[in-house]
């Protein structure tokens, strides 16, 4: 079954609170390595029992891993795969190693035994590998590490599934073997169990002699049994911080958000610069303070009778169109006046000024833009 899922490989190991969906892969394994990873799932309790809701499961920092390590020996005689004694090389001397039964050519016997053991969660797997060109025996032991960050006993794996992740792809059922010697016609076969496979299947791919192909092809066999098992099995309620959906912001144009930022900064400089330009156009004379008192000196230097209750206008009339204005002084009113005459061109600018005599000349002044 846990190969219906997808695989990928240990650098792909989602972090905690991803969400998992039944297409996303369930085992992690490396390139030819020895080690295979599960990642354990969380499921949101109310909703996995809402028929009408979407459900929700993640990931959780819980793992387990399976590794394994073999040791290949060519077979020198029973290599066709006809007898069920084999002579095998190893460690420069010829070694004969019993089989439950005569596989046939193309097929890999994966046989354990169950009273054997290699330590804590570790089991001894063996292979005989008949293949056209060489045939190989291997010699396995396979072991499951703990749960990595279990906090609660619900959280750990039971002694007998990881037995049973451990030897699954050698064991058969519950009869001891398929070879129909009872106990007392084989005696030291009664706790072995072995699986036979073609070549044409994934378990029964020949792998040539490389311990290291072997060696993934049972640590991936067995943390899928571990898989389906977690997956598979009911679910417990736990109280905590059930997965929930959240909202993730994607921006994939970040070409266009730069270019939008840029051309609103340049654009606001581009109006900063013209407000101040314009706010520089201020109408004064050239010479600046100097110059509005030259203005105003004709009614301050002679005050006298005459100057009481009179009024003056400070005027200015535009003179062509560079910013040249007419600048006097005009007292209220004087005959013929523009301010005391209905007729004549629209009105200048005027200005009301402190009471004096009026200015004796007139003149031009470029006011400047």
């Amino acid at each position: 079954m846990a190969l219906a899922y997808s695989q990928a490989t240990l650098d792909q190991i989602p972090s905690k609170g991803y969400l998992w969906f039944q297409d996303h892969p369930i085992v992690f394994c490396g390139d030819n390595s020895p080690s295979c990873t599960y990642i354990f799932h969380e499921k949101n309790a109310q909703l996995a029992a809402d028929p009408g809701a979407i459900p929700v499961q993640s990931t959780t920092n819980r793992s387990v891993e399976i590794m394994s390590r073999c040791n290949s020996y060519p077979v020198i005689r029973g290599a066709n795969g006809t007898m069920t004694n084999i002579t095998i090389t190893a460690e420069s001397k010829d070694t004969i190693i019993t089989l439950p039964t005569a596989p046939g050519p193309d097929q890999s016997t994966f046989m354990t035994r169950y009273d054997q053991e290699c330590g804590p969660n570790c089991r001894i797997m063996s292979v005989f590998e008949v293949s056209a060109d060489t045939s190989w025996y291997y010699s396995c032991t396979t072991w499951q590490g703990p749960v990595k960050n279990a906090t609660l006993p619900q959280h750990e794996i039971a002694e007998n599934v990881t037995y049973l992740a451990t030897t699954a792809i050698g064991l058969q059922g519950f009869a001891s073997s398929s070879s129909g010697n009872t106990e007392q016609e084989i005696d030291p076969m009664k706790s072995l169990q072995y699986k036979v496979y073609p070549s044409a299947t994934v378990p029964g791919k020949p792998a040539n002699g490389s311990t290291r192909v072997m060696e993934g092809l049972l640590s991936r066999f067995a943390i899928g049994v571990i898989a389906m098992a977690a997956e598979s099995n009911s679910g417990i309620t736990l109280d905590g911080r059930a997965p929930q959906i959240g909202q993730k912001l994607g921006v994939e144009h970040w070409n266009l958000i730069h270019m939008t930022f840029a051309l609103t900064a340049g654009l606001q400089l581009i109006l900063a610069i013209g407000v101040t330009l314009v706010a520089e156009r201020v109408i004064v004379p050239d010479g600046g303070p100097i110059s509005e008192a030259q203005i105003f000196r004709a009614m301050t230097s002679d005050r006298g009778v005459h100057a009481i209750g009179s009024g003056w206008r400070y005027r200015f009339d535009p003179v062509g169109t560079d910013g040249l204005y007419d600048l006097y002084m005009e007292e209220k009113g004087a005959k013929g006046s523009q301010s005391d005459s209905e007729e004549g061109p629209s009105p200048s600018r005027v200005v009301e000024a402190t009471p004096s005599e009026p200015p004796r000349p007139r003149g031009n002044t470029n006011i400047g833009h």
